[in-house]
C-alpha cells in the first residue's frame, strides 16, 4: 500500500489519515545519547541535569544495597559474574542511576570504618569494583556515606558511639559535635581520594534523612550542612580540580521554615531531595492512584518553596508501612509513582526502596523503566526549564487526571485514567488544554507509557492567548504526551 506523504501523517479526529505510517514519522524524532562527557550537573535548564558536555540526562533507577540480592556479588568476590550481569541488565532496560549507601550497618559486619578511622580493606575492594562496573555500562552513582536507619537501630555497636571508643557521646552528637565532625571529615576525605575522581559518581548525598535520626533542630541540622557541604567542595576542587554535585535528603517530603531553606534553597545543595513516603497513599497503598497524586502534590510544593528553579527528586519511597502483595497493584503503583514524578517536575522517574521478596525490583518494573527512557532519551532535557503546569493545565474529561510541566516553549503532560470510583473503560474524544504557550505551530507526540514507543504525532497550533487545546486520541490506562515547536 503506497503511504501518505509525512506532512498529511497527523490526528484528525482522533484517528490517523489513511495509508499513514507511524514508522516513518517516529524514525525521525531524535534521541539523545544515554551518556555524555565530563561529571553530571544542575543543567542550563535548572530543572534537570547534563554532562558537562551538554548531553541532557534524567535519573532512572532506584535504591540498592550492597547486601541485596544481585549487588552483593562483589563483596569478598562472592559472585562477581553475578554482579556484572546485574549492571549489565540495568543498562539494557535503561537504568543510568543506582542510589547506595557506602556501608550497611543493620549487621555490624558491613561498616566502611571498623574501628573509626580505619577504612575496611574488604569494603574499599567492594566499592573499586562497584565503580568498576558502573564505568563500564554508564550507570552513575548517587553515593551517601551513612546508612543513617542502621547506625540509630544498632546505635550500641556503632563505631562513632563513646561506648565503642568513637567521639560520639550521644546520637544528637553526630551533627553538633566537633569530634564528630573531624571524624566525619576523614570519611569525606578517603572517599573523595579513592572515588572522588570518577565520572560514575553521580553526586554526594551528604546525609542521608537529615531531620529524621539524630535528635538535631533544625537550625543544627543547617549548620552540618553550612559546615559539611564547604568542606566536600572545598576538599574535592582541591584534589581533583573540579566537583561533583552534592545534595541531602529529609524523611519529610516537603520541609519548611529553616529546614525546607536547607533543602530547596541553600547554595551548597545542587538539587533539592526529599523521601516521599509521608502520605499514606504512598507507605501503606490501597490503590495505584492516590500515590501519583501525592507525588504531585509534593513535587509542586517543592517547587513553591524553591527561591530559584533547581533540580528536584524523591530519592526514597514505596509501600514502606505495609508492602504490597498484590503484584499487579505493585506493577501499577510502581508505574503511575515514576510518570508522575517525572511529568510533574521531577529530575527523573524517583526511586523506589524495593519493598519486595526478594528486595529487588521485578522483571516488569524494570521492562517499565525501559520503557520510561525511551522517552526520557527523546527529551532534550538541558534546555527544558520547566515547572509544574498546576494552573494552566486541563482535561475536558472528569475522570482523567492531568499531571505536566513546561516552560512555554515546550510540555510533556502525562493523562491517567482514574479508576478509584468507575471501572476502567477506554477514553474517548478528550481535549487537553495548555495554557501560556508561546503562540505558534506545535508537534504532539502521543506516548506508550508501558511499552515506550510513540503511538502516534499530531500538529496543532495556538489560539491567539497562547492556549493551545489537544484532541487526544482515545487511550485505555493512560496516555503521555511531548509537545514541541515544529521546526
Amino acid at each position: 500500500m503506497k503511504r501518505a506523504p509525512l506532512l498529511a501523517c497527523v490526528l484528525t479526529a482522533s484517528l490517523l489519515l489513511p495509508g499513514c505510517s507511524l514508522f516513518d514519522r517516529e524514525s525521525t524524532i531524535k534521541t539523545y545519547p544515554a551518556a555524555g562527557t565530563g561529571y553530571l550537573r544542575v543543567a542550563d535548564s535548572k530543572r534537570y541535569l547534563q554532562f558537562e558536555d551538554g548531553t541532557p540526562f534524567v535519573m532512572i533507577g532506584a535504591n540498592e544495597s550492597m547486601t541485596w540480592p544481585d549487588m552483593d556479588g562483589a563483596y569478598l568476590n562472592a559472585n562477581p559474574a553475578r554482579t556484572e550481569a546485574y549492571f549489565q541488565m540495568l543498562r539494557e532496560h535503561g537504568v543510568n542511576t543506582i542510589r547506595v549507601m557506602a556501608e550497611y550497618s543493620q549487621d555490624g559486619q558491613h561498616n566502611l570504618e571498623q574501628p573509626l578511622g580505619t577504612f575496611d580493606p574488604l569494603m574499599v575492594a567492594y566499592w573499586d569494583q562497584i565503580f568498576q562496573l558502573a564505568e563500564k555500562y554508564d550507570i552513575y552513582v548517587l553515593l551517601t556515606p551513612w546508612d543513617t536507619f542502621w547506625m540509630n537501630e544498632n546505635w550500641g555497636i556503632n563505631p562513632y558511639n563513646a561506648a565503642n571508643g568513637g567521639p560520639a557521646q550521644s546520637k544528637h552528637d553526630f551533627l553538633t559535635s566537633p569530634q564528630v565532625m573531624e571524624a566525619q571529615k576523614n570519611r569525606f576525605r578517603f572517599l573523595i581520594d579513592r572515588w572522588g575522581g570518577q565520572k560514575n559518581l553521580l553526586a554526594w548525598e551528604i546525609m542521608n534523612e537529615m531531620d529524621m535520626w539524630w535528635e538535631a533542630t533544625p537550625t543544627e541540622i543547617k549548620a552540618w550542612i553550612d559546615e559539611m557541604s564547604t568542606f566536600v567542595k572545598t576538599y574535592e576542587q582541591q584534589k581533583w580540580g573540579k566537583t561533583h554535585m552534592i545534595t541531602a535528603s529529609t524523611a519529610k517530603a516537603v520541609p519548611d521554615g529553616v529546614l525546607g531553606e536547607v533543602v530547596f534553597n541553600h547554595p551548597n545543595l545542587d538539587f533539592a531531595n526529599t523521601h516521599l513516603y509521608a502520605e499514606p497513599a504512598v507507605n501503606n497503598p490501597t490503590n495505584a492512584i492516590d500515590a501519583a497524586i501525592s507525588f504531585q502534590q509534593d513535587i509542586l510544593g517543592a517547587q513553591t518553596m524553591m527561591k530559584t528553579p533547581k533540580p528536584y527528586t524523591d530519592t526514597e519511597s514505596g509501600p514502606i508501612t505495609s508492602w504490597i502483595t498484590d503484584r499487579d497493584l505493585d506493577h501499577e503503583y510502581f508505574h503511575n509513582m515514576s510518570w508522575a514524578h517525572l511529568m510533574a517536575g521531577g529530575a527523573g522517574f524517583g526511586m523506589r526502596w524495593p519493598y519486595l521478596e526478594p528486595h529487588t525490583l521485578t522483571e516488569t518494573m524494570r521492562d517499565y523503566q525501559q520503557a520510561m527512557a525511551a522517552f526520557a532519551r527523546t527529551v532534550d532535557w538541558s534546555k527544558f526549564a520547566s515547572h509544574n503546569l498546576h494552573e494552566e493545565l486541563r482535561v475536558d474529561q472528569a475522570n482523567v487526571l492531568p499531571f505536566g510541566s513546561g516552560d512555554g516553549k515546550q510540555a510533556i503532560v502525562w493523562l491517567l485514567q482514574d479508576t478509584r470510583t468507575r471501572e476502567a473503560s477506554t477514553i474517548q474524544k478528550a481535549h487537553v488544554t495548555v495554557q501560556g504557550m508561546t503562540s505558534g505551530s506545535y508537534e504532539v507526540r502521543f506516548w506508550d507509557t508501558y511499552k515506550g514507543v510513540v503511538l502516534s504525532v499530531a500538529t496543532q497550533e495556538t489560539a491567539d492567548d497562547g492556549t493551545l487545546t489537544i484532541p487526544v486520541p482515545d487511550f485505555g490506562k493512560d496516555l503521555a504526551l511531548h509537545i514541541l515547536p515544529r521546526e
